[in-house]
């Protein structure tokens, strides 16, 4: 099926989603296809007219399903971008698997991921549609220095291959403030049902005590579509140190990621962009796998092929080394 554009971002009149659609015109002018979409042309024009981008905008809504599959069959790919995915995105998702449009996001939210994986994971595959949730900040640095980190220390064992892989941490050290649909993501998952609960792992989610607490979100926390000012961006910072070990301790390997200024959201743009221009520019370097479709984590399906991408970007740095016992 021919497709209009290689590239669809839809959402990009929120916070993050404007800084994504500016990364893209910035840094791949005139070499990628893209189109903005969203469910107000005006706002969606406003948001290209800032960023500097020419073009083109079609008309879809989150909550109109036939709008989403019109959408999708013009693109090879979509970058959802309007959260929370829970409550928003699972019908832009089912538009993507079911009519083999790629698709990556920005989610932090595992119930959703384990929601869409059960749902329209066989879909996807069936359709070839690579479905890569989590592509920013949440995600990206610590699947991607695990990957690195595991690969590095099998290399160690040579052509044998004979190293069991331990165990893999990792220490986080950044500053970022959370934008309005952070606070949003995050209040919709302390609503969220037991099932749902369960599956995010956090064992005070479902405590009556933050009752209280929501309600102070609500009145103080920073509102859908606003974040940190530029100058509070600019005091952003990450370090990620990924230490994997043998199981029999007798190797260890070490990948450091740093990244200055915001991560959470100027840097999870860039991660996000370029998650997706490794699918579209990139596609025949992926591993077997990843070409056939399905649901897959940003490292699994895009690997050294993504980290090459952020390096090239002038935006991060990894270093990958062995590490001396201590």
């Amino acid at each position: 099926m021919e497709r209009s554009y290689e590239i669809v971002l839809f959402g990009i009149t929120g916070f993050t989603g404007e800084l994504v659609a500016r990364y893209l015109a910035n840094q791949y002018a005139g070499k990628v296809s893209w189109a903005a979409a969203g469910r107000n042309e005006k706002k969606v024009r406003e948001v290209l007219n800032r960023v500097g981008a020419d073009v083109p905008v079609l008309i879809a809504d989150a909550a109109d399903p036939e709008s989403l599959v019109h959408m999708v069959k013009q693109t090879k790919l979509v970058m959802a971008l309007v959260g929370p995915y829970a409550r928003h995105g699972v019908q832009l998702f089912k538009a993507c698997a079911g009519n083999g449009t790629h698709y990556v996001d920005l989610t932090g939210e595992p119930a959703f991921h384990a929601k869409m994986v059960q749902q329209y994971g066989h879909t996807a595959a069936t359709t070839k549609a690579l479905m890569i949730p989590a592509c920013g900040f949440d995600s990206v640095p610590s699947d991607l220095c695990a990957f690195l980190a595991v690969q590095r220390l099998k290399e160690l064992g040579g052509s044998k291959g004979d190293i069991v892989v331990g165990e893999v941490k990792s220490v986080v050290t950044m500053n970022v403030t959370p934008s309005g649909g952070s606070w949003a993501t995050f209040l919709l998952g302390i609503q969220s049902s037991d099932a749902d609960k369960e599956l995010t792992v956090d064992p005070y989610s479902a405590s009556p005590t933050l009752r209280p607490f929501q309600w102070m979100l609500k009145t103080w926390g920073t509102q859908p579509g606003s974040g940190p000012s530029e100058e509070e961006r600019k005091k952003g910072y990450l370090e990620i140190v990924t230490i994997a070990q043998s199981v029999d301790k007798r190797h260890r390997a070490r990948v450091t990621m740093t990244g200055p200024g915001d991560v959470g959201y100027e840097g999870a743009s860039k991660m996000a962009v370029e998650s997706a221009m490794a699918i579209i520019k990139d596609f025949d370097r992926l591993p077997a796998f990843a070409k056939e479709g399905g649901m897959w984590t940003p490292a699994t399906a895009l690997g050294s092929v993504l980290k090459e991408r952020l390096v090239n970007s002038g935006h991060f740095e990894f270093i990958v080394e062995d590490d001396k016992k201590a």
